[in-house]
């Protein structure tokens, strides 16, 4: 039986904990310098 590799969007936990703290720190970063308000955090 051959296993499929796990596709982008399936990542472990931590990893998207990770990920998503990123793009918000960056989001928030951008608003600060250009202006624009952030991505809405739910």
């Amino acid at each position: 039986r051959r296993y499929s590799v796990h596709p982008p969007l399936t990542l472990p936990s931590p990893m998207m904990r990770f990920i998503e703290s990123r793009q918000i720190r960056i989001a928030s970063w951008a608003s600060h310098w250009t202006g624009f308000p952030a991505a809405p955090s739910t």
